[in-house]
């Protein structure tokens, strides 16, 4: 459409200003002789980052070209997969939220919160579900490595939709687990206030026993899957034995009572 600068939009009347609008666009549409479906569809589609196979990842390099991914992605394809290193970050965050609630420290109790959680979780996504391709994108820490994007891969497939972090509870209000891991891992304003309030408690409202169970249970689960692996069994049935892990015996008993 050669005449588009010139097209004259301005008008009083609000019905005939929008008129002019669509005309303009039926114009430009069939210049461009495509729907607005196909439009539409090409402003969507990224263009592909030839350093990368994830969308919207914007590398200027290959992520291994990195000295410190490169030397993660070659421990990652040792026996243990790095779960040596994983079952160490997990008992030195259990031992130093244990201290922090001790020294009623809870800001920084609070704000450690979702590192448990994400390198739990993370690194179940990194062995079982990740492309291998994508792997060095994952271990790099670029953008997009969304928390929550990899926790829902891992609650759909390992937990078989289980995992209780998005969903809404007693005492949660409007708010889920992973809303207020988020927050706490932001160090935000409502954290704050949290902290307030668990410094006016009466009586310590945090039960520092049974949070050290928790990361027990995911110490437990990764020393598991390293003397696996260690041992020479395959990723699948690694991945297997983690879900059975994570499913409750309830369910192996519903399993046992419908056999012949």
């Amino acid at each position: 459409m050669n005449d588009w600068k010139g097209f004259d939009f301005k008008t009083t009347n609000e019905a005939e200003g929008r008129d002019r609008v669509h005309e303009f666009l039926d114009k430009l549409l069939s210049e461009l002789k495509a729907t607005p479906g196909e439009i539409l569809k090409a402003a969507k589609k990224k263009v592909q980052n030839p350093h990368c196979p994830v969308g919207g990842c914007r590398t200027k390099q290959p992520h291994i070209a990195d000295a410190t991914v490169m030397s993660v992605v070659h421990r990652f394809t040792g026996p243990d997969k790095c779960l040596r290193w994983v079952h160490a970050s997990l008992c030195e965050l259990r031992d130093s939220i244990a201290q922090d609630h001790e020294h009623q420290r809870y800001m920084c109790l609070i704000t450690r919160l979702r590192q448990v959680e994400e390198v739990y979780f993370r690194t179940l996504y990194v062995l079982f579900l990740a492309p291998t391709d994508a792997i060095p994108h994952v271990l790099s820490g670029d953008p997009p490595n969304s928390f929550s994007g990899i926790y829902d891969e891992v609650n759909e497939t390992i937990l078989e939709g289980r995992g209780v972090l998005k969903g809404s509870g007693i005492g949660f209000g409007g708010f889920s687990p992973m809303d207020i891991l988020n927050a706490g891992a932001h160090a935000d304003y409502k954290t704050m206030q949290t902290v307030v309030w668990l410094h006016e408690a009466s009586e310590r409202p945090f039960d520092i026993e049974g949070y050290k169970k928790h990361i027990n249970n995911y110490i437990i689960r990764i020393d598991h899957l390293r003397g696996l692996l260690e041992a020479g069994r395959d990723l699948d049935t690694a991945k297997q034995c983690i879900i059975n892990m994570h499913t409750p015996i309830e369910e192996f008993s519903k399993l046992a009572r419908k056999e012949p």
